[in-house]
């Protein structure tokens, strides 16, 4: 190891940023994410009845308040955290009122709101899905943002019509939340009611060969490693589940002509490889400034001695 380490930085400048630019990318499989503790909370209130608040610091919890015959409301949180690679969130909220005419405040109001904070030590794919029921009602609205912690959200879900939607890229090491958020208030019969539900996936680049690009030969590299059940990088395994299947065969369509060095274009950090490329073109560069700089002295010292005293 020692040898190697001294062949390396006794290596020609060229040939010791190619070779790391190849450490910084053949490192092999990061780990996807580190969750920190899901905030939020159920909020709801029914008729004459108090409101109900609980927290939702344990990733599940339900609130339900009857009050009949006036009002009803209720609220459930339910997330999981499989794996480093994954979490998986369903919210609710829903309100009710029997009354045939707008009533100012609600008679029954519920809301369920969460944020998930995860953290990634290095560049990762990440796969936001939302299911979200937010129905043209004004007493009812549901969404799921995603960003960088503590700024305003890279990905905005409202109502998917039915159906779920999955918003994709690559993005750079750095602090991340999903939010959702489910508000409800009956103002009028009959009920009144949203809901979210899908997961955020964090997985690895399918650049199995290092070209820097995911393309067709990554695939001949995923297709080999089919069935393993090692769970490492480089026998297909991109959503670390232990395993090569074909959910990494999917990540893999998704991310095909994603190139390497992309990063989200809202960072303005750069990455520990741009980093290091660039201090590589500095090394390069550098020799070529210092030639010119001795050629430039030395022509000048020879004009001076060359020049008649005054």
């Amino acid at each position: 190891m020692q040898q190697s380490l001294r062949r390396l930085f006794l290596a020609p400048r060229l040939q010791r940023c190619v070779a790391i630019f190849a450490i910084a990318w053949g490192g092999g499989f990061v780990e996807a994410a580190t969750f920190a503790p899901i905030t939020g909370s159920l909020a709801i209130r029914a008729g004459s009845k108090p409101p109900q608040t609980t927290p939702a610091v344990i990733g599940s919890a339900n609130l339900t308040d009857f009050d009949f015959p006036a009002a009803v409301a209720s609220a459930s949180l339910l997330t999981s955290i499989p794996n480093a690679s994954r979490f998986n969130y369903e919210t609710t909220a829903s309100s009710s009122s029997n009354s045939a005419t707008t009533v100012i405040p609600p008679s029954a109001t519920a809301n369920s709101s969460f944020e998930q904070p995860f953290t990634t030590a290095g560049q990762q794919w990440i796969e936001v899905n939302a299911t979200v029921l937010s129905p043209a009602d004004p007493g009812v609205s549901a969404f799921v943002t995603f960003g960088h912690t503590g700024q305003a959200p890279l990905v905005i879900i409202g109502d998917t019509a039915g159906g779920s939607t999955t918003r994709m890229g690559l993005y750079a090491a750095g602090a991340y939340s999903i939010k959702g958020n489910v508000n409800t208030q009956a103002t009028v019969a009959p009920a009144h009611a949203g809901a979210v539900s899908g997961y955020v996936l964090i997985a690895a680049l399918g650049d199995f060969n290092g070209n820097l690009v995911v393309d067709a030969p990554d695939f001949t590299a995923w297709k080999a490693g089919f069935g393993s059940k090692t769970g490492t990088f480089a026998s297909g395994n991109l959503d670390g589940d232990m395993d090569t299947d074909g959910a990494d065969f999917l990540l893999l369509q998704h991310q095909l002509g994603t190139h390497a060095l992309a990063i989200a274009a809202t960072t303005a950090v750069p990455e520990p490889t741009a980093v290091l490329l660039a201090a590589c073109g500095l090394a390069l560069i550098s020799p070529a400034r210092r030639i010119s700089h001795c050629r430039t002295n030395r022509s000048a010292a020879r004009r001076a001695a060359m020049s008649p005293a005054r």
